[in-house]
């Protein structure tokens, strides 16, 4: 497992490696300006990537009490950090993007000196109440960071709101072609009458998207990806992810083939209560 931590009062990130044991078999530390949070990381096949975005903690906003005790803070310099696999936090090079913030990519691979590196970008986030929806949509961009000039650029892929992008994850540190995601902005994932949600299905070498419409007053959550076989290409699958809906007070497992997203459910499976929105699932074989 790789895994990245943060920390209320140092200014620092750690990227820990822990074996098929469970044990913790190394630590690299990697100094930010202050402390950050940091939801998530991602890797290639070569490389470990840190995000350093401009979400700080406050230590006024955790002695009012807030259960999120962080902020926006519009003086911080917004980086990536780009570490060898086999490397140390010293070797780690350091990549200014322009300022945003991202809970999830989509996956990251190599392309020589670079890494690209999608997805879902905040163009803020708590700035203001946490419940506020005026940070904006979320969209799906991609990142190209190269390492040997430590230069940026980005690369708007599709700017309707959309979160919790998820790939074949068979694929993950490398080159990726499908991508799937929620039609969702976070003030929406409570559900409600008013709400309508959709599934994405990008293809990252054509440009297109295809979309499956959940339909109004129902809402959604991640949807994931699972392979036909093992042996199974890229986007040969299922999509399944929970919908709520809130006319009948009720959840359903929604399974889209992969391949044909705007078409009906392969299957619906039908609960007897609300499964309460959570934010991601994974699929667990036999």
């Amino acid at each position: 497992m790789h895994v990245m931590s943060y920390h209320f009062l140092e200014p620092v990130i750690g990227y820990h490696e822990i074996d098929a044991d469970g044990h913790l078999v190394r630590t690299e530390l990697l100094d930010t300006a202050k402390p950050v949070m940091v939801h998530d990381m991602a890797m290639t096949a070569t490389r470990i990537i840190a995000m350093d975005l401009p979400v700080v903690f406050d230590m006024d906003l955790a002695a009012a009490g807030r259960a999120m005790p962080f902020r926006w803070d519009d003086d911080y310099v917004p980086r990536i950090g780009v570490m060898p696999r086999s490397g140390t936090a010293a070797d780690t090079v350091w990549i200014e993007v322009e300022p945003c913030y991202v809970f999830h990519p989509l996956n990251a691979y190599d392309d020589g000196d670079t890494v690209v590196l999608d997805v879902a970008r905040h163009r803020t986030m708590f700035r203001n109440d946490l419940d506020d929806d005026s940070d904006g949509r979320p969209q799906l961009m991609r990142w190209r960071l190269n390492t040997a000039t430590g230069t940026s650029s980005s690369e708007l892929i599709d700017d309707r709101a959309q979160e919790f992008p998820r790939i074949d994850e068979r694929l993950t540190g490398l080159h990726h072609r499908y991508g799937y995601a929620a039609g969702v902005g976070i003030a929406q994932m409570g559900g409600g009458s008013e709400v309508s949600t959709a599934v994405y299905k990008h293809d990252l070498h054509t440009g297109e998207s295809t979309v499956h419409e959940l339909g109004q007053g129902r809402s959604t959550g991640e949807f994931v990806f699972v392979a036909a076989s093992p042996d199974a290409g890229e986007d040969e699958g299922w999509l399944m992810g929970f919908v709520y809906d809130a006319a009948t007070d009720r959840s359903e497992l929604v399974i889209l083939d992969a391949t044909d997203v705007a078409g009906d459910p392969v299957a619906v499976v039908e609960m007897p209560v609300r499964i309460p929105a959570g934010f991601h699932g994974n699929w667990v074989a036999s």
